[in-house]
């Protein structure tokens, strides 16, 4: 799968989806405004944006009219070690690669919790 992640995702975990065969365009906090350009870079390049910002559901939903990528996977946990995003997330890639699975990620906003994923349609 093909995400850009901002600068809230932990950099071990970066390393991890990559190891896992992902690709992952990282978006760093150079002026405070890191998740809007996450989220333009994932409309132009055409991947799931990857964040920790509960505020992409206003940009996404609230009335500036920003465009919306293919897929939204939104971290909704505090975790102790920053591979813990990562494991999460390999967790759900592979229930999502399964051939019986009706779950998607392109086309939803995902909010993914420890023991619960909730999703949104973009």
């Amino acid at each position: 799968m093909q995400f850009v992640a901002d600068s809230s995702l932990p950099e071990p975990s970066v390393a991890e989806i990559r190891a896992l065969g992902n690709q992952v365009h990282t978006i760093e906090d150079t002026d405070g405004a890191d998740l809007e350009r996450a989220l333009e870079a994932a409309v132009e390049q055409n991947r799931l944006l990857l964040t920790f910002e509960m505020s992409v559901h206003d940009l996404v939903y609230g009335d500036d009219d920003h465009p919306s990528p293919p897929g939204i996977v939104c971290f909704q946990l505090d975790y102790d070690t920053p591979h813990e995003p990562a494991n999460l997330l390999a967790a759900v890639i592979g229930e999502v690669k399964e051939d019986d699975s009706d779950l998607e990620l392109e086309g939803f906003l995902t909010l993914l919790e420890a023991e619960r994923l909730r999703q949104k349609s973009l």
